[in-house]
C-alpha cells in the first residue's frame, strides 16, 4: 500500500512539470498512458520481438569546449553534450487518444536503456555521466537520453613541433554489459561536430572530427566500440610574440660582444648580463612550454642552443681578456712569447703589419745600426716607461730636429743611468714642442704616445681571436636558427 503511495506522488510531481505544456491533457488521460507504458514493461529484457537479434543504438557527440590538455599527464578533458538514441517498439501510442499528449519524460530505471560508458576514463566511475537525467520517449517508440557534462581520457600528445603542432584526441564509447549480438553502437548521421553554443578555446582551434568502429573480444563475445576522434592546432601567436622573438633577440646580443674593446673593461660584464638575462628567461619559458620529456619540443632545444652560444660568448671573452693582459718577451727580433696562465707560447710575427721590432737603448746601441725617426721615437717611449711620475727634467739644449736626436742616441750608452733619463726627458719635451707646428709629426707623436705601454703584436692577435670568434658565433646561430625554423614548417605542413 505504501509502495502505491509512493508511486502515485512521483506521477503527481511529473503532472506538475509536464500537464501545463500540454495543451489539452487531462490527469487522467497522463495516468491511463503511463499505465499502458509501464503496466507490463520489463526494463531488463531488449525491446525486441526477436530477442536473439541486436539492437541498434545511436550516439550523437556535439563538442562544447576543449576544458584541458595536459601535457604532462597526457589527458584530454572536454565539456560535451551526448545524445543517446534508440528505438522501444513497447513506448508507442496514439497521442489523440491520450489528450494530445505527444512525449514522455521517463527515469532510467523504468526502461530498458544502454548504459554507455568512456573507455580509459579517468574518474573512478566509467559511465557516461551521473547527472540522472531523464529519457525523452516519443509516440513512435523512439527514445532519446542526452547529458551535458566534462569526460576526461588518455590522449598521447606529441609536442615536437611546439608550438605549430597538431593534436589528435579520442574519446571512446562502448555499452557496458552488452556484446555486438545485443546491441549495435553507431555514429549519428550528422557526426560529431561542434555545438551551436561552442565557445572557442584561446590556445586550440577545432579543425576536424572523424568517427570509427572497433571491435575486440572472442567470437562468442565481441563487443563493439565508436571511437569519436578530434583534430587540434595550437595557436601558436602568442608563443611566437612570448617566447620565440624575445629569446632570438637576447641572443642575438651576444655577437655585439666582440665589437666593444676589450681594453674598456666593460665587455665582460656585458657578456656576463646578457647570459644572466638568459637564464632569467629559460626559467620563465619553462613554465609555459609542455613538461614532457618523452619527445622533446624542438624550439626548447633551440632554446638550449642559444644559452649554449651565450655560455661560449662570456668564455671566448674571458680568453681574450686572459691574451691581452698576459707578459710578453722578445725572443728575437722576428719571434716573442706570450705567458698565457703560465704557460710559455712562442709567435712568429709579421713584420709587413708591425715593421722591424723594436728594442731598449742598450740593446739597441750594441747593433750598432743606424735607426730612423720611429725607431728612436720607440727608444725614447721604452726609457719613458719606466721613469718616475715625480721627474722634472732642467732645462737642456734643445735638438732641432729628429735626426739631431738620432745622432745624439749614439752617446746614451756612455752616460750615467740618471744623466741618461734626464737627457732623455729633456730632449723629448724640446722634440714635442717643435712637432706642434708641424700637424704631421704631431700626430705620429700621439700615436707613439698611445700605443706606450701596449704589445702590438698581443693586440693584433687579440683582434683577430675577435673577428674569428663573431663568425664562428654567427655562423653557429644562422645554422642553428635556420635548422630549427626549416624542421618547424615540416610539422606545419605535415
Amino acid at each position: 500500500m505504501w509502495a502505491d503511495a509512493g508511486r502515485w506522488a512521483k506521477v503527481a510531481l511529473i503532472l506538475d512539470f509536464i500537464l501545463p505544456a500540454l495543451g489539452d491533457a487531462t490527469e487522467s488521460d497522463f495516468l491511463r498512458l503511463y499505465d499502458k507504458l509501464l503496466g507490463n514493461y520489463t526494463p531488463h529484457m531488449r525491446p525486441l520481438e526477436n530477442q536473439t537479434s541486436a539492437l541498434t543504438v545511436t550516439l550523437q557527440f556535439d563538442l562544447i569546449s576543449v576544458s584541458e590538455l595536459n601535457d604532462a599527464k597526457q589527458r584530454v578533458s572536454a565539456l560535451v553534450l551526448v545524445s543517446v538514441q534508440w528505438y522501444d517498439k513497447n513506448l508507442i501510442w496514439e497521442p489523440s487518444e491520450y489528450g494530445s499528449i505527444d512525449r514522455m519524460y521517463l527515469n532510467g530505471n523504468q526502461i530498458w536503456a544502454p548504459k554507455v560508458y568512456i573507455q580509459e576514463s579517468a574518474t573512478m566511475d566509467p559511465k557516461l555521466f551521473s547527472l540522472p537525467t531523464t529519457h525523452l520517449a516519443l509516440p513512435t517508440g523512439n527514445v532519446t537520453f542526452a547529458s551535458t557534462g566534462i569526460i576526461e581520457a588518455a590522449c598521447r600528445l606529441n609536442v615536437v613541433y611546439f608550438p605549430y603542432d597538431y593534436q589528435s584526441c579520442s574519446f571512446v564509447f562502448g555499452v557496458l554489459d552488452s556484446s555486438r549480438q545485443d546491441v549495435l553502437l553507431e555514429a549519428d548521421s550528422r557526426g560529431p561536430q561542434k555545438s551551436p553554443s561552442y565557445v572557442e578555446d584561446g590556445e586550440w582551434q577545432i579543425l576536424a572530427f572523424e568517427t570509427a568502429l572497433k571491435y575486440s573480444g572472442i567470437k562468442d563475445y565481441e563487443t563493439q566500440t565508436l571511437k569519436v576522434t578530434f583534430t587540434l592546432q595550437r595557436r601558436s601567436t602568442y608563443y611566437v610574440l612570448n617566447v620565440i622573438v624575445p629569446a632570438m633577440s637576447v641572443s642575438l646580443l651576444s655577437l655585439l660582444t666582440f665589437a666593444i674593446p676589450v681594453d674598456s673593461g666593460e665587455r665582460l660584464l656585458f657578456c656576463l648580463s646578457i647570459l644572466l638575462s638568459m637564464s632569467v628567461y629559460l626559467t620563465y619559458i619553462g613554465c609555459i612550454m609542455p613538461s614532457s620529456s618523452i619527445e622533446m619540443p624542438i624550439i626548447l632545444r633551440y632554446l638550449v642552443c642559444l644559452f649554449l652560444i651565450s655560455s661560449l660568448c662570456v668564455i671566448i671573452t674571458v680568453a681574450v681578456i686572459i691574451v691581452r693582459w698576459s707578459k710578453v718577451a722578445v725572443v728575437n727580433d722576428q719571434q716573442k712569447r706570450i705567458f698565457i696562465l703560465g704557460i710559455p707560447i712562442t709567435f712568429r710575427r709579421r713584420r709587413s703589419l708591425f715593421g722591424v721590432l723594436h728594442r731598449c737603448p742598450k740593446k739597441t746601441q750594441q747593433s750598432g745600426h743606424s735607426h730612423n725617426c720611429n725607431e728612436i721615437l720607440s727608444v725614447c717611449s721604452c726609457q719613458l716607461q719606466n721613469f718616475p711620475e715625480s721627474f722634472s727634467p732642467n732645462t737642456s739644449e734643445c735638438p732641432s730636429s729628429v735626426e739631431d736626436l738620432g745622432n745624439a742616441s749614439s752617446t746614451f750608452s756612455r752616460l750615467h743611468k740618471s744623466d741618461l733619463r734626464r737627457s732623455v726627458a729633456e730632449k723629448m719635451k724640446c722634440l714635442r714642442k717643435s712637432f706642434k707646428r708641424n700637424s704631421k709629426a704631431k700626430t705620429k707623436l700621439s700615436l707613439e704616445a698611445d700605443i706606450v705601454g701596449r704589445d702590438l703584436d698581443v693586440t693584433y692577435i687579440c683582434s683577430r681571436l675577435d673577428l674569428g670568434s663573431f663568425l664562428v658565433i654567427l655562423f653557429f646561430y644562422l645554422v642553428t636558427t635556420v635548422h630549427t625554423f626549416v624542421q618547424l614548417n615540416r610539422g606545419m605542413h605535415r
